[in-house]
């Protein structure tokens, strides 16, 4: 009969964690997920550029009150996230702060709000850090129809995303759409929270398909929303 050996338990290979997010758009990213929203302390903050304040965040419930002039500020927000990224820090808020705040700001969709932030936020769209050219994305699940009603091609990214990790280069090649349409898609969708960073070696190039395969999907994605 065979025998069989226990390996001692110091040479088992350990399980890294995963290392704690460190720049803004990472910890963002991080505290908008549904497994950080659930254990995080961080529900309402402050977003300052330089000590001053841009925007609150209302990170429970989805809502941001952005300092006035609110166009004025939106636009220092993505300008910072192109050239001032180290700039920009979070600081913990007292709900009651916030919603003395909202008595005189309007509050707006958070993730919309972000969506759109990113898409505007890097130059000539340049990766938004801590993403990179190579950097692979998948989605969480489907973003808010609101944030996809202009951009007919960001339907389709989100149609392939959802079923797998993909990097800029292959997502652009497999759905003939231009490289900085898409590298907007994926700053939008990591700020925002609907998508994760995946480590992948290799990745198949994909052929356009003939639409069929779309237009399905559409119909299957309509009948569960308005179910």
């Amino acid at each position: 009969m065979t025998r069989f050996r226990r390996l001692p338990f110091s040479l088992a290979e350990p399980v890294a964690p995963a290392p704690a997010p460190t720049g803004f758009v990472e910890q963002l990213n991080h505290r908008l997920s549904v497994g950080a929203l659930l254990h995080q302390r961080l529900q309402y903050a402050a977003v300052s550029l330089g000590g001053e304040t841009l925007c609150w965040l209302d990170l429970q419930n989805g809502r941001v009150l952005v300092a006035e002039p609110a166009e004025t500020m939106m636009v220092r927000l993505q300008v910072a996230m192109s050239a001032q990224l180290s700039s920009l820090a979070f600081s913990a808020l007292d709900p009651d702060a916030f919603e003395r705040q909202a008595q005189y700001t309007r509050a707006a969709p958070l993730r919309p709000t972000l969506w759109q932030a990113g898409l505007n936020a890097c130059t000539a769209n340049a990766p938004l850090p801590p993403l990179t050219a190579q950097s692979s994305l998948q989605l969480r699940r489907w973003p808010d129809f609101r944030v996809l009603a202009h951009r007919h091609g960001d339907f389709r990214i989100c149609a392939l995303l959802i079923k797998r990790a993909m990097d800029v280069e292959a997502c652009s090649l497999a759905l003939s759409l231009p490289r900085a349409e898409v590298q907007s898609f994926f700053n939008a969708a990591y700020l925002s929270g609907y998508a994760y960073l995946v480590q992948t070696q290799t990745q198949p190039v994909l052929r356009q398909s003939s639409g069929r395969g779309l237009v399905q999907l559409w119909r299957d994605v309509r009948a569960r929303w308005s179910a």
